[in-house]
């Protein structure tokens, strides 16, 4: 078995670890962009729902105003579900940049954290014991 230095550790915990943390951060940032379609979505904001499109042959007046009313409907239909659909997924990638944001820092401060709470703890039996 080989020996393990205190810097192959240190390379380990300082060095491979965040990039790893990265590859995994862009990773699930690109499965949530690509779990909501998010990019489709906004190529197709103002389609009409499940492309639901009236057309009529020879339509009267009165057909052809009905046709636009209700693909107008279709349209709005289809941008309030893709618009909210768009917002959850971005909603999804700010939560996610947060966390990350917020456990990249604690994953360097972990080792000192540790070593305070051993200062602390041996600092707290000797106060005990004298």
């Amino acid at each position: 078995m080989d020996k393990v230095d205190i810097k192959d550790v240190l390379f380990w915990y300082f060095i491979y670890i965040p990039k790893t943390l990265n590859k995994i951060y862009i990773g699930t940032i690109k499965y949530v962009w690509n779990f909501f379609s998010i990019a489709f979505l906004f190529k197709s904001l103002m389609m009409p729902w499940k492309k639901d499109i009236i057309i009529s042959v020879n339509p009267t007046l009165q057909e052809t105003i009905s046709n636009l009313a209700e693909n107008l409907i279709s349209r709005i239909i289809g941008f309030l579900i893709r618009s909210t659909t768009i917002i959850i997924g971005l909603i999804t990638i700010t939560i996610c940049d947060i966390l990350f944001l917020a456990f990249y820092p604690i994953w360097f401060l972990l080792p000192l954290i540790a070593f305070m709470s051993l200062i602390y703890s041996i600092k707290l039996m000797v106060q005990n014991v004298f």
